[in-house]
């Protein structure tokens, strides 16, 4: 059976039949406010993927049969890699999402980082993104219709107040289509 996770340390679990990709995500916080260091993680597995932008970083994994070995080790390397450069990674955001397109689901294994079990939601949201167990767009397109709504109503607003006709293009521009047009590639 294929399943595809995505765990988060903020994460996710996404499975597919045939195939399983896990992933764990997590922030990591830096001891110190304001406090920049790169700190280089690079992970060169065949089932395994390491997804990092700026503190949230993601571990996804092709589990395939049920050998979550590989991905479960990657996750306690990451929680290892987080203590040996001080970082605190914050496991109470830590989630588990399986997106599974099986008909019988199996039951999955949790993961546990640092003896705290991974709790396993049915939707989440990783960088701006509203993800759920079906890989279902939905909830994604819902929320950013009441963001357009909402931010449609301002310029309405403005409109009313007979603002110049490029100072509402402006508006438009930065304020509603940066949130609609948000992480859709052509």
């Amino acid at each position: 059976m294929q399943q595809t996770s995505v765990c988060q340390a903020k994460g996710l679990y996404v499975r597919d039949c045939g195939q399983e990709h896990r992933s764990t995500t997590g922030d990591c916080a830096f001891p110190f406010p304001f406090h920049t260091v790169h700190l280089r993680l690079q992970v060169q597995l065949e089932t395994c993927h390491l997804q990092k932008f700026s503190d949230d970083t993601a571990i996804v994994a092709c589990v395939r049969g049920g050998q979550q070995a590989e991905y479960r080790n990657l996750v306690e390397d990451f929680v290892k890699w987080c203590h040996r450069n001080n970082l605190l990674l914050n496991t109470s955001k830590t989630k588990e999402m399986v997106v599974d397109f099986c008909r019988a689901r199996p039951l999955t294994q949790p993961v546990f980082i640092e003896g705290l079990e991974v709790v396993m939601v049915k939707t989440y949201r990783y960088l701006g993104l509203h993800l759920d167990e079906r890989l279902d767009w939905s909830a994604n397109t819902d929320i950013l219709y009441r963001k357009g709504q909402s931010r449609l109503y301002f310029l309405r607003r403005l409109g009313s107040f007979n603002i110049c006709r490029k100072l509402l293009q402006m508006f438009y521009q930065t304020v509603v289509a940066s949130c609609l047009f948000y992480a859709v590639v052509c």
